[in-house]
């Protein structure tokens, strides 16, 4: 299987919207994760990404980031929201869905790329500390 990164768009809702019910535990409805896709394209400071399978187009996973502004340390990426669907986790496919917002802060002049993590999400921070986070 060949995966790719690529800019999410609205038709992406339903796929958004499982993982994120799925993984997070999130569970928003198909038609307004579809009006916040919508909406998140239309900021330039936000950047919603998704991993998609090539043969197939199946969307595997997302990630969401945003501008972080720091009087400290200058402007940074936020990453807000980052989930693999279970089936595809262990394939890289988080790794390169951080990997392509860290180039999106680099691009951006920014000083660094922060992130939050609950702390009941055990596995999420040993793949945060896996990356080097």
């Amino acid at each position: 299987m060949s995966w790719k990164i690529r800019t999410a768009t609205p038709l992406d809702a339903e796929r958004v919207s499982f993982i994120n019910r799925e993984s997070l535990g999130y569970d928003c409805d198909v038609a307004t994760t579809r009006e916040r896709i919508a909406a998140i394209l239309t900021r330039p400071t936000d950047r919603l990404l998704v991993a998609y399978r090539e043969e197939d187009g199946c969307v595997g996973g997302f990630i969401l980031t945003a501008d972080y502004e720091t009087i400290h340390n200058g402007s940074q990426k936020n990453v807000l929201s980052l989930a693999v669907d279970e089936r595809f986790q262990g394939l890289g496919l988080g790794r390169m869905l951080l990997g392509e917002a860290e180039a999106w802060a680099r691009e951006c002049g920014c000083t660094g790329v922060r992130l939050v993590s609950g702390f009941d999400r055990m596995k999420a921070h040993q793949f945060y500390r896996h990356c080097g986070y």
